[in-house]
């Protein structure tokens, strides 16, 4: 595949990775804990990220080796099949430590050569 093939995907995950940030912005773990609807819109998104990288080509994967793909489908399979499994904290340390991460990493590819 090209590497514009990949871009709709990229896009995407960009936007569903954004949505987490915007979603949790100030907010402590109680409060993301103790937030149904915001806890609700983060897993949807994380599952929507899943679903996404799950589609980028394996050339894409290959060339952006750094991206932990694996553990982010893994997420998405666990937050999609055993939703009551989802233990909050690990989420909320996933969207502090892992979606702005993520969120920049796809930033850069999209603003690079790859798909200019």
């Amino acid at each position: 595949m090209s590497p514009k093939s990949d871009l709709p995907h990229c896009l995407l995950i960009q936007k569903y990775a954004g949505n987490i940030l915007a979603y949790t912005e100030g907010i402590s773990e109680e409060e993301f804990d103790n937030s149904n609807l915001i806890y609700d819109a983060c897993v949807l998104n994380f599952i929507n990220i899943g679903e996404q990288v799950r589609s980028l080509s394996e050339g894409f994967k290959e060339l952006h080796s750094d991206i932990p793909y694996r553990k982010i489908i893994g997420l998405r399979n666990i937050a999609a099949h055993t939703y009551e499994g989802l233990e909050s904290f690990r989420l909320y340390g996933a969207i502090r430590e892992d979606i702005p991460r993520l969120y920049d990493e796809i930033s850069v590819i999209l603003n690079s050569s790859d798909f200019g």
